[in-house]
C-alpha cells in the first residue's frame, strides 16, 4: 500500500472548445489533445505527466471536458492545448476556465 504522501498528486483541467457550433466528435478531440501533448512533451514527459482524457466527463453539446494530469505538469498541458489550432480541418480555440484538485469543483453552478 502506498502512503498518501507518496502518491502522485493530480489536477483536473476543465477545457472548452470554441466556437461551440463546431461539429467535432469526442474521439477526434481526444486524439488531437493526446497527439499534441505527445508532440510537446515526448514519451518520457507523457509518462511523467500522466495525461488522461476523461471521456465520461465530456459534454458534447457544450463542447467541454476534463483532463487529468500530474500537478507539476499543469502548465505544460495548458501550453500543449494552446498549440491545437485545428481539429478535422475546423479552426478552433481551446479555452481553460478552471483547474482544480477535485472534479466536483469544476461543475458549473
Amino acid at each position: 500500500m502506498i502512503k498518501p504522501s507518496h502518491r502522485e498528486k493530480k489536477r483536473y483541467v476543465k477545457f472548452v472548445i470554441l466556437p461551440e457550433n463546431a461539429r467535432i466528435k469526442e474521439i477526434d478531440v481526444e486524439k488531437a489533445i493526446l497527439k499534441e501533448c505527445h508532440n510537446f512533451l515526448g514519451d518520457y514527459g507523457m509518462a511523467k505527466a500522466g495525461v488522461q482524457f476523461l471521456r465520461e466527463k465530456f459534454n458534447k453539446e457544450k463542447k467541454e471536458g476534463i483532463i487529468r494530469v500530474n500537478n507539476k505538469y499543469v502548465d505544460e498541458l495548458k501550453v500543449s492545448l494552446g498549440l491545437i489550432k485545428k481539429i478535422n480541418n475546423q479552426e478552433i480555440t481551446i479555452h481553460i476556465p478552471k483547474v482544480s484538485g477535485i472534479i466536483k469543483k469544476l461543475r458549473v453552478k
